[in-house]
């Protein structure tokens, strides 16, 4: 038996997809389990890995990974202005090939560079997967068996004469 796991960033939950009916009742019993429950395959849970990258990446602000693009300052090539741009609607003309963008590589925080549009949309995309990664939305995952109930923890009852342990 095969559980996948799938974590869903904007509704701050999980989802598991498990494989009949008898597991997911049984799998409804154990209350200390937090997630959103429905019989699934693997297929099931990719397509719900990707519908949450999707959502976790439109609901995260734009300024999260800061694209900006390069304009060089008067005579100095070496010196540029920089401008907040959205890659998406940045010209695919060819006029971007020799273009100079950067873009914040969240969640390592340093800034990085590349030079077109393409390698710009290229590099955002890589910088975006492992921001996916980084909020555990890289993979499924995934369990043979449901885990166990966590153990009962001991309570220690003190008297003021003496100290007694009891479970439960």
């Amino acid at each position: 038996m095969t559980i996948y796991i799938v974590r869903d960033y904007v509704n701050k939950t999980v989802n598991w997809f498990v494989p009949d009916q008898e597991t997911l009742d049984h799998a409804s019993t154990l209350t200390f389990i937090q997630a959103n429950m429905a019989i699934g395959t693997e297929d099931d849970a990719n397509a719900s890995l990707v519908t949450n990258q999707q959502a976790c990446l439109n609901n995260i602000p734009p300024s999260t990974f800061g694209v900006c693009r390069g304009s060089p300052t008067g005579d100095d090539t070496a010196l540029y202005a920089w401008t907040a741009c959205d890659l998406t609607t940045e010209a695919t003309d060819g006029s971007n090939d020799v273009t100079p963008y950067k873009m914040r590589n969240a969640p390592h925080g340093n800034i990085v560079r590349t030079t077109g549009l393409s390698s710009a949309t290229n590099l955002l995309s890589q910088v975006q997967q492992q921001f996916l990664e980084f909020m555990g939305l890289g993979q499924v995952y995934t369990m043979e068996t449901l885990p166990p109930p966590p153990p009962i923890p001991v309570k220690h009852i003190t008297t003021s004469s003496s100290t007694s342990t009891q479970g439960g």
